[in-house]
């Protein structure tokens, strides 16, 4: 198995080659995004098959297909040996609902949702 940091800095270098990328200091960054995250004690979770519009948050199961078009992208998912690794075709993965917007949003491939927990304001 790989050392996951050379796995990510593999995969940097090779956006840099097909795009402008930029390196963030994530870890500075958590208490900005933080303070935005919505208090999950205000939220109801439900269970559904089907895409809820007003969650916050969700979290499914999904069989997912990336076009083989796509280059780049942040769908993840591991390989037999464990590597983490970002295909196109189709799979199964579990997947947050801001991956499921960004399916949809940048029209990358399809998912169907097998199984999925949504958190919905009260």
């Amino acid at each position: 198995m790989r050392d996951s940091s050379q796995e990510i800095i593999t995969i940097c270098d090779e956006v840099r080659n097909i795009m402008p990328a930029y390196d963030y200091d994530l870890v500075s960054s958590f208490p900005l995004i933080a303070k935005d995250l919505v208090d999950i004690r205000q939220l109801e979770w439900v269970k559904s098959n089907e895409y809820q519009h007003d969650a916050v948050y969700g979290y499914c199961k999904c069989e997912v297909t990336i076009y083989d078009w796509v280059m780049v992208h942040p769908i993840l998912t591991h390989d037999e040996q464990g590597n983490l690794i970002a295909p196109t075709g189709h799979f199964v993965e579990f997947l947050a609902k801001g991956e499921l917007d960004f399916i949809d949003k940048w029209k990358i491939g399809e998912y169907k949702i097998l199984e999925g927990w949504w958190a919905i304001a009260r």
